[in-house]
């Protein structure tokens, strides 16, 4: 396959399996010096179909498998042929022994497949696609998905890294926050809400203390207690009414982690050390053996930062 084995996918191979046929009819008739022709193809990747034969003819920056599809739509628009398609469910023989023709082929492509299969293994990767539109490679990797993300994190890491580095006590914590969790939950949420974390997480958003530098007030004190106001008071603020937003959110978020069915004892970990920081109390507890790792990193990392989403690996490791 044109990509790497980790970002492998079945509809990648059903949109290859396509392609080499859009390619091998195309060649044939340029061969053949035939210009016109109506061809019908068979397969059971419903998706892949629809990616094919209908969509526009232009392609969006987070389109996955950016080189094959691209590929495919630059064949199809200069080829004389007139295409149709139909699905084809798969696997057929398994429940019934009567089957039409296309059926029939199916069966046939897919006992081939696996039998090439053990031959593909072992054979040279090729990354070059015929009519593929332009190739993105990020430290010797071909890029076919998510190129716009991809991008962005290869442009702006060394920046960043640098950055959270400056800000962290620990620089090397940096190493063992689960990054990819992050990521996930991030991409879950509004941009706006996005943003809003981001903000507050690095400290410049609409507190006290940049209020005061902007010129918006006079004094950087917090509206509730009228200590000096920065990103991390707002979390930790004792003023009038916060007491009580707070034991509420701890609750409700103990009873989501309840119902996720979390490990008991990560439960305790996680609620105790969050009450401690919010308090500024020391807290005392000292864990089963195979916890002190995931303890030791998470306080390298600071509990500031997890209640923040900086979440130790190992937390995504004891809970399965």
């Amino acid at each position: 396959m044109p990509r790497g084995e980790a970002d492998q996918s079945s509809n990648r191979s059903e949109l290859t399996g396509l392609y080499a046929m859009l390619v091998a009819i195309h060649h044939l008739c340029i061969f053949y010096d035939i210009k016109e022709g109506q061809v019908e193809i068979g397969c059971d990747g419903s998706s892949a179909l629809t990616t094919v034969f209908e969509w526009g003819p232009y392609l969006a920056h987070d389109t996955t498998d950016f080189d094959l599809v691209g590929a495919i739509h630059a064949i199809r628009k200069v080829s004389c042929i007139t295409w149709s398609y139909r699905h084809v469910r798969g696997h057929q023989d398994d429940y019934s022994s009567e089957l039409d023709v296309w059926a029939q082929r199916n069966v046939n492509m897919d006992s081939k497949a696996k039998a090439h299969l053990a031959v593909a293994q072992h054979t040279e990767r090729h990354y070059d696609i015929e009519g593929e539109p332009w190739q993105v490679w990020i430290k010797h990797n071909k890029v076919t998905a998510n190129i716009q993300m991809k991008l962005y994190a290869c442009v702006q890491e060394i920046d960043s890294i640098k950055y959270w580095e400056a800000k962290q006590e620990q620089p090397d914590s940096l190493q063992v926050v689960d990054w990819v969790s992050i990521g996930r939950a991030m991409a879950k949420i509004p941009r706006t809400r996005r943003g809003f974390i981001t903000k507050h997480v690095a400290g410049m958003c609409g507190m006290g203390k940049f209020m005061k530098r902007w010129r918006e007030w006079d004094t950087d004190n917090c509206p509730r207690c009228g200590l000096p106001e920065d990103a991390p008071h707002v979390w930790t603020c004792k003023g009038d009414g916060t007491g009580d937003i707070w034991i509420k959110a701890i609750q409700e978020l103990e009873k989501l982690l309840r119902t996720l069915d979390t490990d008991p004892t990560l439960l305790h970990i996680l609620i105790a050390y969050l009450k401690g920081w919010y308090s500024g109390a020391n807290i005392r507890y000292q864990p089963p053996r195979e916890f002190q790792r995931l303890l030791q990193e998470q306080e390298c990392i600071s509990w500031k930062r997890l209640f923040e989403g900086w979440l130790s690996q190992q937390w995504v490791i004891w809970q399965q």
